[in-house]
């Protein structure tokens, strides 16, 4: 008679916990993967939100400088604005919203400059 084995050996369980090691290491990869993105669509949506009040302020002639900085959401934010082509009597506006050197949003506004 072969003796009676109850439980797992050591090889078993070894290999159950490098299973588990994978799982685990996969799962914190995409727990900072989803972290990560979350912050940049944060900052891409408050750049749109920058890009859309500058638009309007220069839209409305409240704003005439071509550069400038805004805070917003406890941070300073760079955006540069420029006149784009548009045919006929409408004027283009161009916004972008930078952070650093990557450009985080752009905005593009027309206005009819014919008299009224």
């Amino acid at each position: 008679m072969s003796p009676r084995r109850d439980g797992f050996t050591l090889i078993e369980m070894l290999v159950a916990l490098a299973v588990f090691a994978l799982a685990a290491m996969a799962l914190m990869k995409l727990t900072i993967e989803s972290t990560r993105t979350a912050a940049m669509l944060e900052q891409r949506t408050v750049a749109g939100m920058v890009a859309d009040t500058v638009a309007a302020e220069l839209a409305l002639g409240r704003q005439t400088a071509s550069a400038g900085q805004m805070q917003m959401a406890g941070q300073s934010w760079t955006w540069i604005a420029g006149e784009v082509a548009v045919e006929g009597q409408v004027r283009g506006l161009e916004v972008r919203v930078m952070d650093g050197t990557q450009m985080l949003a752009q905005r593009r506004v027309h206005r009819s400059d014919a008299p009224q």
